[in-house]
C-alpha cells in the first residue's frame, strides 16, 4: 500500500492510498473531531485536481464507495460546506500545508496508471527514431530524449531513478517541472519537440548536449544529460 498525504490544515487532512492492484482511495479527516470522509475517486478526475484543475468537491460527485465514518453515503448527503479543503483547488493551497513532494509524486503514480489502463506506456523506440539519434549514446538516454520529444513525463519518469537528484529536484519535483514545461510548449501549439546534438568543446565526458525545438512555436530548450555506468544520473537545464 502507498500512502500520500497531500494536505494537513487546521485539523483536516488529506491523504490518498494505492493498493497493489492499483485502486486509488481518498481520505479526508475532518475537523471539528467530525470523523473521517472515503471515497473511491474517478481516476482522470482525479488527475484533474492534482494539477489544479477542479476542486476535491468535483471529484466527490464522480465518486464510489463513500462512506462518512464507515457509513455509506451518497455525495448530495454529505455536509462540506465547512471543510475548506473540499471547496478548493489544491493550488489554492498554502505551500505551509501542502506536500510538494507527494503531491509530485501522486501525480507521477497517477500517470503511471492511466496510461497503463490505456496501453499507452511503450517504452521501445521507433527505429526510425532510434537511426536518427547517435548510436553511441545508451538506451536510457535515447528513451529519455524520446519521452522529452513526445512531450511525455510519464514515460520520462520510468527512465529516470528515484534516488538521483535532477536539476537540484527530486525525480518527482523535477517531472512536475517537465511537465509544466511540456504544457507551456502544448499552449503554443506544438505536438512535439524536434532535437538535435549540440556538440561542444567543453562538455564533460559522458555529457550529452541536446537542443529541443517546438515544431509550431520553434521555441528552443536546451538540456544536458549526464551518464554515469548507463545510468542518467543529473539532467541540466543549459542558459545562456
Amino acid at each position: 500500500m502507498k500512502e500520500f498525504e497531500l494536505i494537513n490544515c487546521e485539523g483536516t487532512v488529506l491523504e490518498c492510498k494505492i493498493d497493489r492492484l492499483d485502486n486509488v482511495s481518498v481520505h479526508v479527516y475532518l475537523c471539528r473531531e467530525e470523523g473521517y470522509l472515503k471515497f473511491r475517486p474517478l481516476l482522470k478526475d482525479l488527475y484533474k485536481y492534482l494539477l489544479g484543475c477542479i476542486t476535491l468537491e468535483d471529484v466527490l460527485k464522480t465518486s464510489k464507495n463513500i462512506k462518512v465514518n464507515n457509513i455509506d453515503k451518497e455525495a448530495d448527503h454529505i455536509d462540506i460546506d465547512h471543510q475548506h479543503c473540499m471547496s478548493r483547488k489544491i493550488t489554492e493551497n498554502s505551500e505551509q500545508d501542502l506536500d510538494l513532494r507527494n503531491l509530485a509524486k501522486l501525480i507521477f503514480e497517477t500517470e503511471k496508471i492511466l496510461f497503463k489502463n490505456k496501453n499507452h506506456v511503450n517504452l521501445n523506440v521507433d527505429r526510425r527514431e532510434r537511426a536518427s539519434v547517435n548510436r553511441s549514446i545508451n538506451s536510457n538516454l535515447r528513451s529519455a530524449i524520446n519521452a522529452i520529444r513526445e512531450m511525455n513525463p510519464t514515460k520520462l519518469g520510468f527512465i529516470l531513478n528515484e534516488d538521483h537528484e535532477y536539476m537540484q529536484m527530486n525525480m518527482y519535483l523535477f517531472l512536475a517541472y517537465m511537465r509544466d514545461k511540456f504544457l507551456e510548449n502544448m499552449s503554443m501549439g506544438d505536438t512535439l519537440l524536434n532535437y538535435r546534438r549540440v556538440r561542444d568543446r567543453s562538455e564533460k565526458v559522458n555529457a550529452y548536449t541536446y537542443k529541443f525545438i517546438g515544431n509550431k512555436s520553434a521555441k528552443e530548450w536546451t538540456l544536458i544529460f549526464q551518464i554515469e555506468d548507463q545510468d542518467i544520473v543529473n539532467i541540466l537545464e543549459y542558459k545562456n
